[in-house]
Order: structure tokens, then C-alpha cells, then sequence
């Protein structure tokens, strides 16, 4: 049997070298942003766990790695070797073991101690001012460090109010302007900045793959919530966990409950108190049911108990719905009332007790911060919940603060909207 080997005529294989056209390829364009590779990945993470187990002489060394780590947004990667090094360092502050620190690494070690739990004490003699004298850099770190203030904490607050006055100074004369976030605010470790742009981009495209794949009743929300649910509940009894889809359901079912209520007060022209508003406004904004619902998918360390506590509305949850709910509600009450809505915090606040819309702002903003500080105790070891559902609610909580800071980013797409999400789903990092 023969075979065609060819369907060309044989004088092309003749023709010379001279004769071949070829393309005038422009330089390349997408350089290596579609090339992965695992191995590499794996090498450069071995490396940046080696950076955070490694014994240092000075413990504000391996301060500024675990802080770069966390910055650049690869510290899930590494929570048993951060957690381990902190303990380290806890044990050295509670000793007064600080190496001389500058302000700068002494605001670094309260802030990263705060945040995972430790409960470390702020300064209370107040020699911040003195001390930052010119120091931009300590400024804006004694800023980030203030964020975590806790009840009575008053030395936090003036150092808040203090940095922010002067950060702003100092961001009009250029200070801060022209640096982008990797390289301006990450680290000199190559491996980590190569490790730190490597797994955004890989992070970049499974979500846009997970975009792509949106089924249409995804994008039909509400017609569609109950196939949602018993979905969710077919992968969980997978799993050994089809319990937890209840709770997700039921905080659904409360949240529309409540917009029933709301529907009555805004057909009957009834402008509610606050203390009616509220019980109310904090189920309808959603953020209980968004974070029950968020740990359905969670890994094994989210139990049953976690979901009880979680129902029953503790500090943490009930802070965030605050900040949810009082931070949209300033930010998107005018437009909401020239379209027709409820009534917001807002009107509540001012009809009730006669003042002002900037006094109402003023107080709901106070509300916000006593929020954000109950937050922040949560944290505090012991936890009341496993500290990967804590920081769910955080996140939540921080979505909030980005979307409806100054404006409703959410309902008009504005600019730090647009901004964010372009910088997570579209723009990749050059490597």
C-alpha cells in the first residue's frame, strides 16, 4: 500500500532560499506573561520560607520580612512560619527586648503583633511627635498602626489625627507620589518580588478564568438563588458538609425578610427612629448574610460552632454590618432619595433629633470608628472563632471602607472602583 506524502508539488521543495517570503514580525509584544512555571514557583517559595524560619540577630529584620510578605499579598502562603515567628518576637517585646528600635520598626512590630492577636500594649507617653520630626516613612507607619486602636486607646487616636494632618503635607510636596504599590512599598529581596509578581498573575488568570465560567443563573441572581443553594449543597455533601448550606439559606431568607419591612416604612412615608432603623438596616445590607455564605466553601477548621456563632450576630459581624450600613448609607443617601428609597441612617438621625446633615455625618462617622476599634478587639487572643473566618468578616469589612469612602463607588462604578478592579482582574504585574 502507498502512501501521499504530499500534496505540494515537488519543484516547492526545490525552491531556493532566495525565493522564500518571510513575515517582518514586530518585537513581541506580550514578552513571557502566559509562560508558568511551577518549578520555579516552588523554588522561589522555598526560598522566602527559608527568609522567615532563618534565626536573625535583631528581631526587627525578620519584622520587615513578614511585613513585606504581607504587603505583597503572598502571606497566605506562609501562616504557620509567621505565626511561629511572631510568637518569637512576642516573647522578646514582652521581655523589652527591642535592639534601640526606631519609631519606624516599633510602630511595624505593634501594628503586625495587633494583627495577629497579640495583645500588646500602644505607648501611652506620647513622644510620637518629637520622634517623627521629618520621618515621612515612620509617619505613615505610625498612621497604619493607629488604624488598630481599641477602646480607651486615646494616645492612638491624637496619633491618627496627628499623622494624617501631616502625611498630607507631606503627600502635597511629592513625597508619596510616583511609586507604585510593589516597588514602592514591597522590599529589596529579589526572590521575593519575583515570587510576589509570579503568583498575582497566576492568581489574576484563575480569576479571570472563574469569571469566564459565571453559569447564566449566576448571572441571574435572584431567580436563580435556589439552584445556587442546592448546588452549593451537592459539592458540600461531597464533602461531609452539606450542613452548612442551611445556615447560608437562612440568613437569605432573613435578609428578605427585612426588605419586606422596609418596603412598608418607604410606601407609608415613614421615617423610622434609630433605634427602630437599625435592627433592621444592618440585616437588609446584607453583609451577615455575605459572610455566612462565605464560609460555606472554607476549609476544615470552620465548624459547625463557627456557623452558630456567626448566626447569632458577635461584635465582629455586628461591627461590619455597622460599617457596611452607615458607610453606604452617607455615601448614597441623596441619590437614593431623589430615585425613591427608604429612609436612610441618615434622615433617621437627623429628623429624630433635629440637626443638621453634617452633624448626623459627623455622628454616624463616630459610630463608624467605635465599629472599626470593636474589630480590632475581636482579633485579640483568644479568639472567639477560628482567625480565617475573623478575617473574612475584615476583608468584608475593608470592601466597604474602598467602595463607599467619600463616594458610592459601588451604584455609580466610580473611580477607586474602577481602579481596584482593574488593577486585580486586568493589569499584570511585569515581571
Amino acid at each position: 500500500m502507498s502512501y501521499q506524502v504530499s500534496a505540494v508539488p515537488s519543484q516547492v521543495g526545490n525552491m531556493s532560499k532566495e525565493n522564500r517570503y518571510l513575515a517582518n514580525f514586530a518585537p513581541k509584544f506580550w514578552g513571557d506573561i502566559f509562560l508558568y512555571s511551577p518549578s520555579k514557583m516552588r523554588e522561589l517559595k522555598q526560598e522566602v520560607r527559608r527568609m522567615l524560619v532563618t534565626d536573625t540577630d535583631k528581631s526587627s529584620q525578620k519584622l520587615h520580612i513578614i511585613d513585606a510578605v504581607q504587603r505583597l499579598g503572598v502571606a497566605y502562603h506562609f501562616e504557620k512560619e509567621i505565626e511561629d515567628a511572631l510568637q518569637i518576637i512576642y516573647h522578646c517585646h514582652c521581655n523589652h527586648i527591642h535592639d534601640g528600635d526606631d519609631l519606624y520598626t516599633t510602630a511595624v512590630r505593634f501594628r503586625l503583633l495587633r494583627e495577629h492577636g497579640f495583645n500588646v500594649d500602644c505607648d501611652e507617653k506620647g513622644n510620637f511627635k518629637e520622634s517623627l520630626n521629618g520621618d515621612v516613612k515612620g509617619m505613615l507607619e505610625l498612621f497604619e498602626a493607629a488604624h488598630l486602636q481599641l477602646h480607651g486607646e486615646n494616645i492612638l487616636e491624637e496619633a491618627r489625627s496627628f499623622t494624617t494632618f501631616h502625611l498630607k503635607l507631606a503627600e502635597s510636596g511629592g513625597w508619596l507620589l510616583g511609586a507604585t504599590i510593589y516597588e514602592g512599598y514591597g522590599t529589596q529581596d529579589k526572590n521575593l518580588m519575583k515570587f510576589a509578581k509570579l503568583d498575582f498573575n497566576l492568581l489574576q488568570h484563575l480569576h479571570k478564568e472563574e469569571i469566564y465560567q459565571l453559569p447564566d443563573y449566576m448571572k441571574l441572581w435572584y431567580s436563580k438563588a435556589l439552584k445556587v443553594y442546592k448546588d452549593m449543597e451537592d459539592l458540600m455533601s461531597k464533602e461531609g458538609k452539606p450542613y452548612r448550606v442551611q445556615y447560608a439559606i437562612e440568613a437569605m431568607k432573613q435578609q428578605s425578610q427585612v426588605f419586606f419591612i422596609e418596603a412598608k416604612w418607604f410606601h407609608g412615608n415613614y421615617i423610622p427612629t434609630k433605634e427602630e432603623y437599625m435592627p433592621i438596616a444592618l440585616l437588609s445590607c446584607g453583609y451577615l448574610q455575605l459572610a455566612i455564605a462565605s464560609f460555606v466553601g472554607m476549609e476544615d477548621g470552620i465548624t459547625n460552632e463557627t456557623f452558630n456563632w456567626a448566626v447569632n450576630e458577635p461584635k465582629i459581624i455586628r461591627a461590619s454590618n455597622i460599617i457596611c450600613r452607615l458607610m453606604s448609607d452617607i455615601a448614597g443617601h441623596k441619590v437614593e432619595k431623589e430615585r425613591g428609597h427608604v429612609s436612610s441612617a441618615v434622615e433617621c438621625y437627623m429628623k429624630q433629633y433635629g440637626v443638621s446633615m453634617q452633624e448626623a455625618y459627623d455622628e454616624l462617622n463616630k459610630q463608624i470608628n467605635e465599629a472599626w476599634k470593636d474589630i480590632n478587639e475581636e482579633f485579640l487572643k483568644p479568639t472567639a472563632a477560628p482567625t480565617s473566618a475573623l478575617i473574612r468578616i475584615l476583608n468584608l469589612a475593608k470592601v466597604i471602607d474602598l467602595l463607599y469612602k467619600g463616594e458610592d463607588a459601588y451604584t455609580q462604578v466610580g473611580d477607586s472602583a474602577k481602579t481596584s478592579i482593574t488593577a486585580l482582574l486586568i493589569d499584570s504585574i511585569p515581571i
